[in-house]
């Protein structure tokens, strides 16, 4: 039940959260909406609850002018003003238009209120993650022990369920963290006794939530770090390696100001993914020879060998060993990026603040075990609005496996441990 009514809260309009926080301020009958057209039959149904707030529709054309609207008379802008209306919503996609012919009405004490202004998608932003957040806290599902800095930049880590790769993934993460990040470990619908001693020997902060949904688990993390600018979110599977935390930062920094495109996150060059493992093996001179020996070599977020075969999990790990030394021959080439043209798996990924409040929040599940709704919602979501996915091609760092190479991927760990660490 709360997956499903953090879902709806989700996807409600933003307009709509807006305007419902608007017409709080508002007696019955003080309000009116400009133009009847299709739109205003769209925002009534929306806001079905406050309908006693509307006393009438405004219109400029004498055609309507005097009859009845989806259940509302017609009046004239004049007529409003003097049957004593409080406050004017803009119903229209020509908002600009209509907006500057009815301003003035503003001096006689008349709010005019606007659904596609900046300031309404600001504040529906913010109703919207409120909403989600007095959710979570009603239903008392998580436990957050709280070490936060208030840094401007947060690493969220999943974790909870591959506990024989955290003495190398998060001990990298110990290694390498700079001193000014604010770190949350969560686990999604389990208890950890072993990280939880870690976050509290790490200064860390560690979160722990009764249901097992990642994108819930993340939001919350988020929502508990109201100063965090900057997002870096992390799998308990990643290797990262040295200056993984600035080489990304600076990569975004450095995509934004060359003006481009407009980033929407950046990822690491990860050994074992969909889209970068052809960017690292073209780096290393490899791509002919894992060609020959798989058969393909071509981007694509699934349905490849580099997802669900474990040999080819394995040889791509085999030409990344030692993963610091070979990270830093890849480093030594210098700074570039490329742009991901699909899906893509987001185990280690760099975001701002200000992506994640658009986008309501990371996309949750309506129950529990779905997993990627998430990570297809984000990428969906970049590419509408034009924000652009891009791989940092100086900083390599390790993917352990897909889920279907895990079982070879674990022995091949056990047989070549030093090399891991």
């Amino acid at each position: 039940m709360l997956l499903q009514q953090a879902q709806f809260i989700q996807n409600m309009d933003l307009r709509i959260l807006y305007l419902q926080d608007v017409l709080s301020n508002f007696r019955d009958n003080e309000v009116a909406i400009y133009e009847a057209g299709v739109h205003t039959g769209w925002l009534l149904k929306m806001l079905e609850s406050e309908r006693n707030k509307f006393s009438m529709i405004l219109d400029h054309d004498p055609d309507v002018i005097g009859t009845t609207q989806f259940g509302l008379p017609v009046h004239t802008l004049e007529d409003a003003l003097h049957r004593g209306i409080k406050a004017i919503i803009i119903s229209s996609t020509n908002e600009a238009l209509i907006y500057h012919h009815i301003k003035l009405v503003a001096e006689l004490g008349v709010m005019v209120i606007r659904l596609y202004s900046g300031e309404a998608q600001e504040i529906g932003e913010i109703l919207k993650l409120n909403r989600l957040h007095n959710l979570v806290d009603d239903h008392n599902i998580y436990q957050f022990v709280d070490r936060r800095k208030n840094s401007k930049k947060v690493l969220v880590i999943l974790a909870g369920y591959k506990s024989y790769l955290w003495p190398y993934t998060l001990e990298r993460v110990a290694r390498y963290a700079p001193s000014d990040l604010d770190i949350c470990l969560c686990s999604s619908g389990i208890y950890s006794a072993e990280l939880d001693k870690m976050a509290e020997n790490r200064q860390w902060s560690y979160l722990h939530t009764t249901v097992n949904e990642v994108a819930l688990i993340q939001n919350i993390a988020i929502l508990n770090h109201p100063e965090a600018e900057w997002i870096y979110k992390l799998d308990e599977d990643i290797f990262i390696t040295e200056n993984y935390f600035n080489k990304l930062l600076d990569g975004y920094l450095h995509i934004q100001e060359e003006g481009l495109y407009d980033p929407g996150f950046v990822a690491p060059l990860l050994n074992v993914n969909g889209y970068s493992h052809v960017e690292f093996l073209k780096i290393i001179g490899k791509g002919a020879e894992y060609k020959e020996r798989f058969g393909e070599f071509k981007h694509a977020a699934n349905r490849i060998k580099c997802h669900h075969d474990g040999q080819a999990a394995k040889w791509i790990w085999e030409q990344s060993l030692p993963l610091d030394k070979v990270s830093n021959e890849v480093s030594a080439n210098g700074f570039s990026y490329t742009v991901i043209p699909h899906r893509f798996s987001i185990g280690a990924i760099l975001l701002r603040r200000e992506l994640w409040s658009n986008l309501g929040g990371f996309k949750m599940a309506p129950r529990e075990g779905v997993m990627g709704l998430d990570e297809e919602d984000l990428c969906h979501k970049c590419v509408e609005q034009s924000k652009v996915m891009c791989s940092i091609q100086n900083i390599l760092c390790g993917h352990f496996s897909f889920y279907p190479q895990e079982a070879t991927m674990k022995e091949f760990l056990l047989n070549n441990e030093e090399l891991f660490k």
